[in-house]
């Protein structure tokens, strides 16, 4: 994250996402007041989470320090599973949004829970495409450092130790900040591990490779 060719890139790019994230923080607080549900504190304090590793990557590519430069990278890679963690949140949408009737499927016609529907969902979309720019700004300095190849092979194991943050952030309950035990992260790691946790890290890793390649693919025939 040091190569200087790239540096203000990440600026850039973090700069006009302020305001979007911002006007949803912002939403959030407005329906955490009114409505008094929790979700929209969830909500609105994990974009914000989401935010960082662009926060960080942006930095990186301005300081000169090399340890400072690993200090940024280790939080990096240490927030950026709070970016597509989002995409678990969809388990939050709101229950009996359809329902099956004699006529047909019935809808919800409650404005409140289609208010919802649409904070998880654009906090989900939100939170995926700060994450996936995050990892394409990273994967460009190493291809230019250490070459194409090394750089996607970065990639798949960033998208692994996503899914594993994932797991451990939904199913484990640990943040972060928690990395600073991580004895206690390995023993819940052995006491829960099974089958399924090796089917959802596995799936969570596909799924962020998957998506970092089709928007790796847009943003090349963007610049043709």
């Amino acid at each position: 994250m040091s190569g200087r060719e790239q540096t203000g890139r990440g600026w850039r790019t973090f700069w006009p996402l302020l305001l979007p994230v911002a006007a949803y923080e912002l939403a959030c607080f407005v329906l955490l007041i009114t409505r008094g549900q929790y979700l929209y504190f969830m909500m609105g304090w994990n974009v914000f989470l989401a935010l960082l590793p662009l926060v960080f990557v942006s930095i990186a590519e301005t300081v000169r320090r090399r340890w400072l430069t690993a200090v940024l990278a280790v939080l990096w890679i240490l927030f950026l599973p709070n970016a597509f963690y989002l995409l678990t949140d969809l388990i939050h949408v709101p229950k009996g949004m359809s329902t099956a009737g004699a006529g047909g499927v019935i809808y919800s016609t409650s404005i409140h829970q289609w208010i919802q529907l649409l904070v998880i969902g654009v906090g989900a979309v939100m939170g995926t495409l700060m994450g996936l720019e995050s990892l394409r700004q990273v994967r460009g300095w190493l291809a230019s450092v250490r070459g194409s190849l090394f750089s996607w092979c970065a990639v798949g194991a960033v998208s692994l130790l996503c899914g594993v943050g994932i797991y451990i952030g939904r199913f484990l309950r640990f943040n972060s900040w928690d990395a600073l035990n991580i004895p206690s992260i390995v023993e819940r790691m052995m006491e829960e591990f099974s089958w399924f946790t090796v089917q959802y890290i596995a799936l969570f890793t596909c799924i962020i490779f998957v998506l970092f390649v089709f928007y790796e693919l847009i943003q090349r025939s963007n610049r043709t």
